[in-house]
């Protein structure tokens, strides 16, 4: 695939030439050029369907992003240039936020110990929330962790005091802009 910029023979020019060369317009400008999109008769795979149908409700959230001015207002101003706000949703949409790392050093089952989570997302993420049970489930606190200045890590406060420690499970759940929610559970 070829990008044209700045040329006077192929600048504002889209559509097929010959039936071999598509031109398609960017929308930060400029000009694609590709090979005609071939088309197969084969029946799409389950993994396909699933695939079809995400991308489906992709472009339902991001028409729902385009009809709120406050939300297309914050992923026009995160875009990189030349891609759109819109183009921005689909991709958030399609990715879910990943957790990177949960840090449990710094929790030694006392009130005011600390637990660290690196998290990321294309766009933004919402929420991180933190549940710790003992070794047989029982809960013993839950609650949201605080953003820290970096925008990639996440700090969540102990609150109640856990004097078995050992095999005790520490939840995290991380939400994005979109309502994705992705757990990762560490045994301690």
């Amino acid at each position: 695939m070829a990008h044209v910029e700045k040329n006077v023979v192929t600048d504002g020019v889209s559509g097929m030439f010959g039936d071999k060369i598509v031109f398609r317009k960017r929308p930060g400008g400029g000009t694609i050029l590709s090979s005609r999109p071939s088309h197969h008769s084969v029946p799409p795979t389950e993994a396909q369907e699933g695939i079809q149908e995400k991308f489906l409700e992709a472009i339902v959230y991001a028409k729902s992003v385009m009809a709120n001015p406050e939300l297309k207002a914050a992923y026009k101003a995160a875009a990189r240039p030349g891609v759109s706000a819109y183009a921005l949703a689909l991709g958030d949409y399609m990715k879910d936020p990943v957790i990177k790392e949960v840090v449990t050093k710094g929790y030694a089952g006392n009130p005011g110990d600390r637990i660290i989570i690196r998290a990321i997302d294309n766009f933004k993420i919402t929420e991180v929330s933190v549940s710790i049970t003992k070794a047989d489930g029982t809960p013993i606190e839950e609650g949201i962790a605080m953003k820290n200045p970096t925008g990639i890590t996440w700090t969540y406060t102990a609150m109640a005091s856990n004097p078995e420690l050992q095999g005790s499970k520490v939840e995290v759940s991380v939400t994005d802009t979109p309502g994705h929610v992705v757990t990762s559970t560490v045994t301690l």
